[in-house]
């Protein structure tokens, strides 16, 4: 794990190129035949409706991520975090997570969730080295967690969950 620090902020308007540039340079990591290039207005749409953070290495001034949730009384979802692909891999991740978690989410939530991507399971073992697990819809939850099984899951994604207390 390389070892330098790093600028996390809530993001404005003016970073939306940024977040669009850093979604489609980490996509990268999928064949041409997946993936898909977003454009600046579905990220204009996306910033408008999401709590989005920003991690800017400091020593080279670059925006290298970002991660987006939205929240509820007691529930926080995960609804992105991506790094420019050769940010990947480095411990980048956790350390935009644990800053999340630990100034924004940790007494405040009972519960984080996301939808991670079937088809790239290096996110899902991000995310279970992170402390989530993988929720299965035939077991039986406490209240927190019964509310996902009428959330429409899409063929490709899983629901990963994790609790805060």
């Amino acid at each position: 794990m390389e070892n330098y620090s790093f600028n996390i902020y809530k993001a404005t308007e003016k970073d939306i190129d940024n977040i669009t540039c850093i979604y489609n340079d980490s996509i990268k990591i999928f064949p041409s035949n997946v993936r898909k290039d977003s454009d600046r207005n579905l990220f204009c749409d996306f910033y408008n409706s999401n709590n989005v953070y920003i991690a800017e290495r400091t020593d080279i001034s670059k925006k290298i991520g970002w991660i987006a949730y939205k929240t509820n009384k007691s529930h926080i979802f995960i609804t992105g975090l991506y790094l420019l692909q050769d940010e990947q891999r480095k411990g980048n991740g956790t350390k935009l997570f644990n800053y999340c978690f630990e100034s924004l989410w940790k007494n405040n939530y009972k519960i984080i969730t996301l939808n991670a991507l079937k088809n790239a399971p290096w996110s899902i073992e991000f995310y279970k080295r992170n402390g989530f697990t993988v929720f299965d819809p035939k077991n039986e939850y406490k209240n927190e967690l019964e509310y996902i099984k009428t959330e429409d899951i899409k063929a490709w994604e899983i629901v990963m969950y994790k609790n805060i207390c």
